[in-house]
Formats: C-alpha cells, structure tokens, sequence
C-alpha cells in the first residue's frame, strides 16, 4: 500500500485530493468534535452536578468537493466516481470503511462509514462545474498509523511462555520456561490490539502491564481465534463468536498497549510446540 501525498485522502481504494488540477477536488474539510456521552447527574442532596463516567463518540468529517477543469464531461465522470465511493460503504453490522488521508510526511488512517452525500446540480446547469458535500462518521477519536507492527509468539511445549519476536536484549528466563521480551511501541496514545491465537494450545493468554486478554478454551491444530480489542470482537476462523470464552479477568477496552517500551508475555498448554499468538497494533495518535 503506498503512500499518500500532502492533502490526498483514500475511501476503501478510491483516490480523492485537495489539488485543484484534479478533475474532483476537496475544497475544504471539517473534522467535527467528538461528542461526549455522560452519565452525570443533579446533586440529589444540594447545588450542582454529581460527575459520572465519560465516554468519547467518533466525530463526523464533512468533505465539500469541487470539480476542477475539464468541462461538464469531466465534472461528470469524477462526480459518479466519488458518489459510487460514498453509496458502496458496507452496511453489515460491525463492518467499517478505511479513510486514509497524507498530512505532511505522514499517512493515517480512521474508521467508520461514509454516510451522507449530496450534490447541487443547479451549478453543473448554470456554470458548468459541480459541487458535493461527502460526510464520513469516525469510528472513535483516535488516528492511526498506516502501517501495522506486529509480533509473534511460539510455546515451548507444555505449559510455558513464549518467544517474542522482535526482541530487545537481554532477555528474562522466569520460572516454567517463560520468556519476555520487549516491544517498541510508537505513537502518542494507547494502541488497540488484533490478537491472533493459533491452536493447538489450551488457555490461551497474552498479558502485559496493567491488561490480559485470556481465553478458556481449547483450539485445535486448524483453529485460530482472532481478539480485536479495539472493536470488541472474539471471532474464531469460522466466524464463530468466542466471547464467551474470555476470561473474568479480561476487559478488552483495557487492552491496549501504551506507547514505550512494553513486556509482552504468551501463555498456554501445546505439547506439541507448534501453537502460535500474533499480536498486532498500528501506532495510535490523538490527533493528526
């Protein structure tokens, strides 16, 4: 997947810009604020508000497109590109788009689904260049790095830690054959996880500091559990939902893992050696 340039922008593989030689251009983008959902409530017992827990909602981006020169034909043609980007968003529950946009230096990504899109033909008639207005619902209020880091781990047979990779020297041997190791985790805020349990192993676990994402199960030689702690989602490799499975011990919005250096730890029965857990996360940003 390649880069994107200063001011380009990607819907689930269609190209869109800012550039005003472009035959559909961006001609100003507002990102929204991320509501705040509460549970406050009135002082039963005197003046003012007793504070209760906060929870962020994913803001709304609004796209405002302008077509640029080649006539009422190209202004067409690039106006049914983009309309078909918006209209194909998935509509299946828990489904999502990826916005990708270039900043500076920088390719991010964000979540969610492109939802209202209107246009004024009265431009197009009148002075022969038309004008959209695109909105995208943000899944969260996070960005994300482009481009995912991942480690794996294996089981010495029995019931033991793992072999993290990369590792940062020197590494610990604890007690029953565990090893640690360290991971480099960029960006400036906690990142979400996809963890990938690959059978044959019996109570799989993976643990750092402060979370764990553990599951009471056994998987076969041919069956992997993937855990998507920033989605909430426990789906084995035939789409069965596993979240049933998880430990009382494991609170998946606390799964994440803070920017710095991190000890991650995979643990689990296989006598045979050969069970696997990857771990995967994109470097994760409060802003662009």
């Amino acid at each position: 997947m390649s880069d994107l340039q200063h001011g380009e922008f990607e819907l689930d593989g269609y190209l869109f810009s800012g550039s005003t030689s472009a035959p559909l251009y961006v001609v100003g983008m507002g990102t929204g604020v991320a509501g705040t959902r509460t549970q406050d409530a009135d002082n039963p017992v005197g003046d003012g508000r007793v504070f209760g827990r906060d929870y962020l909602s994913g803001p709304t981006w609004a796209f405002d497109f302008r077509a640029g020169p080649g006539g009422v034909d190209a202004a067409l043609t690039a106006l049914a590109g983009v309309t078909k980007a918006w209209r194909s968003a998935p509509r299946d529950p828990g489904d999502e788009s990826v916005l990708r946009y270039g900043v500076g230096d920088r390719t991010r990504r964000v979540y969610g689904r492109a939802r209202q899109f209107s246009q004024d033909p009265n431009l197009l008639y009148a002075l022969g260049y038309s004008m959209a207005v695109g909105e995208f619902d943000v899944a969260d209020h996070w960005h994300y790095a482009d481009v995912a880091q991942q480690l794996t781990a294996t089981l010495i047979p029995g019931n033991a830690g793992g072999l993290v990779s990369p590792l940062v020297s020197p590494l610990t041997t604890v007690a029953g054959g565990q090893r640690q190791g360290l991971v480099i985790v960029a960006g400036d805020a906690p990142a979400p996880m996809e963890i990938t349990f690959r059978g044959p192993v019996t109570n799989p676990k993976v643990s750092s500091t402060g979370w764990q994402v553990a599951l009471n199960t056994t998987l076969a030689y041919d069956q992997s559990v993937t855990v998507d702690t920033r989605r909430g989602t426990v789906l084995r490799n035939d789409g069965a939902s596993l979240g049933g499975a998880l430990s009382r011990h494991t609170y998946l919005p606390e799964a994440r893992l803070p920017p710095g250096s991190r000890e991650i730890v995979f643990t689990g029965t296989d006598v045979t050696g050969t069970a696997s857990c990857t771990v995967a996360w994109r470097p994760t940003y409060y802003g662009f």
